[in-house]
């Protein structure tokens, strides 16, 4: 199992929705992948607190492998919240907005976000690539 996911260093607790589907093994939907430990995407957490003007914090735990999107939880007041944050760091020193957008939490981030992606790359990748033999 991977528990090693639910909690931050700082004894932070993950939304439900994040440890249903880490718990689960549902960590992998092309193009889109979940973290495999919570400090992976650290440099783009950096990034989304220097480039986002109203300095919000949040903790990254999905990349869109195939370009520099990212997905995570704000944190508010000392605690992890359910909403998820959808952004697109410049990695410059920009004035642009790299919030692509929010949702509500995860499932939300999920339905409207991974799947239509996924969808999209059935229509481009042969399935039989992603099969161990």
């Amino acid at each position: 199992m991977n528990a090693h996911l639910f909690k931050t260093t700082k004894g932070l607790l993950l939304p439900n929705a994040f440890r249903w589907f880490v718990g689960q093994n549902l960590v992998s939907f092309e193009p889109w992948h979940f973290c495999s430990q919570l400090d992976e995407f650290t440099f783009a957490t950096q990034r989304f607190q220097l480039e986002n003007p109203a300095k919000r914090e949040l903790i990254t735990i999905l990349r869109r492998h195939d370009r520099d999107d990212f997905a995570g939880f704000e944190i508010k007041d000392n605690q992890i919240c359910e909403n998820v944050i959808y952004y697109h760091p410049s990695f410059h020193n920009t004035q642009w907005n790299i919030i692509c957008g929010e949702y509500k939490n995860l499932f939300a981030f999920v339905q409207k976000v991974v799947l239509p992606d996924m969808e999209e790359w059935t229509s481009t990748e042969n399935a039989e690539e992603y099969f161990n033999d």
